[in-house]
């Protein structure tokens, strides 16, 4: 049984079986499980209500074990742990990074991947300065092919009443980033089955798409 006051990851087994808790012994709440590809691993944040900040932790099923990840860089907040869906890179996870620098807050992505079979190396993405005038990513999604991710990002300035909110596509292997759009409100967006084509809702009436090299 585990600790009713700290939220838990249960294995269900389809159509019956016994029901596992896969984050026994963890002393945080597990949030926003992802099951890696192959199903050897499974991610989640692991958020401290004291601390008021997010670990990334993966379990190995063939180890029967977890290990924290992210627990070399307490002064950061991770999370949104997600797995390239594409085999073609291995296991590769994509979280995010959250600190202050001074009064702004600055967003970032990391990858994670297990070079030697054990242990899992942490590398960081730095999308915003690319991007510059201060956009904030948020909400990684793999294509479905993999190798690309898309990003929601936002610019807020209350003093100058700037709120906006936009579309990224980072492509991993090049490192590089392209904005999808610079005005507009859009929202729900996705990618395509075959990743040929992203999806979305956009509240405001007109919206400038940069879709030449899409």
């Amino acid at each position: 049984q585990g600790d009713p006051s700290v939220a838990g990851v249960w294995e269900v087994p389809i159509p019956d079986g016994d029901v596992t808790l896969l984050t026994a012994g963890l002393e945080h709440d597990a949030l926003e499980p992802a099951v890696s590809p192959s199903g050897a691993f499974v991610a989640v944040e692991l958020y401290d209500s004291e601390t008021n900040r997010s670990d990334i932790a993966v379990f190995d099923s063939n180890l029967d074990s977890w290990q924290v990840i992210t627990d070399e860089m307490p002064m950061f907040d991770y999370r949104s742990p997600r797995w390239e869906p594409s085999p073609d890179h291995g296991e590769r996870l994509v979280f995010m990074q959250y600190y202050e620098d001074g009064s702004d807050d600055v967003t970032q992505l990391c990858f994670a991947t297990q070079a030697d079979g054990e242990t899992w190396s942490v590398v960081t993405a730095d999308v915003e300065a690319q991007l510059l005038e201060g956009r904030l990513i948020s909400n990684p999604r793999w294509k479905p092919t993999g190798g690309e991710l898309l990003l929601d990002y936002r610019i807020t300035d209350n003093a100058a009443g700037l709120n906006v909110a936009g579309l990224v596509v980072y492509d991993v292997d090049a490192d590089s980033a392209q904005l999808l759009t610079t005005d507009g409100e859009p929202e729900l967006a996705h990618w395509s089955h075959d990743g040929n084509k992203i999806l979305m809702w956009d509240r405001s009436v007109e919206t400038n798409t940069d879709t030449s090299e899409r």
